[in-house]
């Protein structure tokens, strides 16, 4: 469905006729990233593949500004970009959503949901620290902390109603997305001494998928709403820009892909047996790229991939980075990899998408230790030495957690544990609490840094250097 102009510029259902759907689809996760490419393909799939379902969207956190639930769950979806060399520009109204629903404050409303007979699956994007388990009591008036505690909750009460069990697609980036999921869940299970039936339930009756997504969706900006505007004559204060790629791979039991008709749709989906080589691939070069950069040139002044990549000598350090340490490390045929490469240097130049580098932040440990880690772990273990490119970028991030550069704040958006790992080692002394903080074997997943041959030492010289700049910054 295309939207288009009308006499009214107020975007909801009063003002637009839309199908109506049953629920069919329970999303945790407001953002950007799932309304532009799983919301989008479920949408299209509604239009030429008959799935005929709706999305309620779960939020964790009150806003005090729901524009989704003030336009009744309708918003834009703006595609530019380059596809085969040619400028792509298309917009699409979105119409599958119903809105949120906070599950923290109408739980009620929250386990009528999960007991909704046409229910049938579950999307999930809580970014890579999201799919935890944390030791939390089990309450019949209230929801867990956590993601997958919040889905044992909704999953027991589809067990206690018996109603059918779920599809869970899960769109974090984690090896093994749904496998890790299940487990948590089954431990939730465990620990609030659910029946043994239910636990037989959750592994029988319901699916969860490893996946692998892929499309660069950068943050809501007033020149998305201006264009939106322009075309479509609506004020959408929800809409999304996405790039013109997509991909989605599903690793599945064969029914799955009758239920999700995404192929049908001629949508970029692919129902594989093992995932694993499309993920190393997109994770390593794609996301980990994303990662290297981030505070790289952040710390430089600027604020979005475009404009970073615009300077010579950042499009040189994230070309070396992956080409030069992130390619060798990988098993796939090196002219595959230089060619996927070549794509994503596309993507990531796209003129049309200003990607935030603050939302690149979000979580930046967690990203640094599942898209960049194995990079260094394998480079140093083939090569006998630390990639010189990755350390840099480990530096900057050390810097970058610091929370201000060149007499201006940084907003870290991560754990509280995590920002105060950092505070303290800054307020120790960055130079002299540098050991401790790489021998953190909790900051980096198992691993000491320290172990790894030269990275202290080249770790320290790019902090020395940052810091350096900022004083002859500060002096001029």
């Amino acid at each position: 469905m295309t939207s288009s102009a009308t006499m009214s510029n107020r975007l909801t259902r009063t003002t637009l006729e839309t199908n109506s759907r049953p629920v069919k689809v329970i999303q945790f996760g407001s953002g950007n990233f799932l309304r532009g490419f799983a919301d989008y393909m479920i949408d299209i799939m509604n239009d030429h593949a008959s799935f005929n379902g709706n999305v309620k969207i779960i939020q964790s956190v009150s806003s005090s500004d729901n524009a989704i639930n003030r336009q009744d769950g309708l918003y834009h979806v703006l595609v530019k970009g380059l596809r085969g060399g040619k400028t792509v520009s298309e917009i699409r109204l979105i119409t599958c959503v119903e809105g949120t629903l906070n599950a923290n404050n109408h739980f009620e409303e929250f386990l009528a949901l999960a007991s909704l007979p046409t229910v049938e699956f579950v999307i999930s994007n809580t970014t890579e620290s999201g799919i935890i388990y944390i030791d939390e009591p089990f309450s019949k008036d209230s929801l867990p902390v956590t993601f997958p505690g919040k889905l044992t909750r909704l999953l027991w009460e589809r067990f206690t109603k018996k109603r059918k069990g779920l599809i869970v697609i899960p769109c974090e980036l984690i090896e093994n997305n749904g496998d890790t999921l299940r487990g948590i869940v089954l431990k939730y299970a465990s620990s609030w001494f659910l029946s043994d039936d239910f636990k037989q339930w959750i592994q029988d009756e319901n699916v969860f998928c490893n996946t692998l997504v892929d499309r660069i969706v950068p943050g809501f900006s007033s020149v998305v709403r201006e264009e939106v505007k322009e075309q479509t004559g609506y004020e959408d204060n929800a809409a999304v820009m996405v790039e013109p790629y997509s991909f989605l791979a599903i690793q599945a039991p064969d029914f799955v892909r009758t239920l999700f008709p995404a192929e049908v749709a001629n949508l970029p989906v692919k129902f594989v047996e093992d995932i694993s080589e499309y993920r190393l691939r997109k994770v390593r070069i794609l996301n980990g790229a994303h990662t290297a950069m981030m505070a790289y040139s952040y710390l430089r002044g600027f604020r979005t991939v475009r404009q970073a990549l615009s300077d010579k000598d950042i499009e040189q350090f994230v070309t070396e980075i992956i080409h030069q340490e992130i390619i060798p490390t990988l098993p796939q045929p090196v002219d595959e990899l230089k060619t996927f490469a070549d794509e994503v240097m596309d993507r990531l130049r796209n003129p049309f998408l200003d990607h935030q580098l603050s939302s690149i932040a979000l979580n930046s440990i967690d990203k640094f230790n599942v898209r960049l880690l194995p990079t260094l772990l394998d480079y140093f273990k083939r090569i006998g030495k630390t990639p010189p490119r990755i350390t840099q970028a480990l530096a900057a991030l050390i810097v970058f957690y610091r929370g201000q550069y060149q007499g201006q704040s940084i907003q870290i958006q991560d754990s509280q544990a995590v920002k105060e790992v950092f505070q303290n080692a800054w307020k120790e002394g960055i130079e002299s609490s540098l050991p401790e903080l790489l021998a953190n074997e909790t900051l980096w997943k198992g691993h000491n840094l320290n172990l790894l041959g030269d990275l202290r030492r080249g770790v320290c010289e790019g902090i020395i250097a940052l810091l350096s700049s900022e004083s002859i910054i500060h002096k001029a």
